[in-house]
């Protein structure tokens, strides 16, 4: 229990640019916690999308999983992709691979992977990181029409005009079409003793 307050001490000072307060008032940034957690999201989640890189590591090295979904379905994931948060992004990959999770493509309430939503946000460094861990750029998202398909995340990025992540989209496709090798990701092996996530 302490661990989380301080943890929820740790976020509250970070996101809200406060200063340190006295110690007796540390058990009030607990309610932080409970707050976003009737709000269907941790503080994972609010990090990521706040693109609080520095504390995404700390979180998960305290027992915040990558693979935990906010009401709306989204990991943490989704919420760095949408904000177009590229660091944080390699971040929770990085943390995913370290604890064999697969959190790539999971699909939201709506249908949207992560993939979708970079392309929402047209960071073409967050499609690209995605692209090369492997995300599927065939997955469509959900319809309540019948008949009627859903759209990949290049399908979004075309219709949305989100011309810097299209022209990743057509790169990776043109790779793909040609046989070119992709970027092939470096060992992160330093950074997951650094974060305290290997076994």
């Amino acid at each position: 229990m302490l661990k989380k307050i301080l943890m929820s001490f740790i976020f509250y000072c970070t996101v809200f640019n406060q200063a340190t307060p006295a110690m007796p008032d540390l058990l009030d940034y607990a309610a932080i916690e409970d707050n976003l957690e009737k709000q269907g999201t941790t503080m994972l989640h609010a990090a990521a999308e706040q693109g609080y890189d520095t504390l995404i590591m700390p979180l998960i090295a305290n027992g915040f999983l990558v693979n935990t979904l906010d009401k709306k379905g989204n990991t943490a994931l989704h919420c760095a992709a949408l904000s177009g948060h590229n660091v944080c992004v390699e971040q929770l990959l990085i943390a995913a691979q370290a604890e064999h999770e697969n959190i790539l493509n999971i699909q939201n309430n709506w249908g949207f992977t992560p993939l979708h939503y970079a392309a929402l946000s047209n960071n073409a460094a967050c499609v690209e990181i995605l692209l090369a861990y492997g995300a599927d750029p065939r997955i469509n998202t959900y319809t309540s029409n019948p008949g009627k398909g859903g759209k990949t995340a290049q399908d979004l990025a075309i219709a949305m005009e989100k011309s810097e992540a299209l022209a990743v989209f057509q790169r990776w496709a043109h790779w793909e079409a040609t046989g070119l090798k992709k970027p092939i990701l470096p060992s992160f092996d330093k950074v997951l003793v650094f974060a305290g996530l290997t076994r």
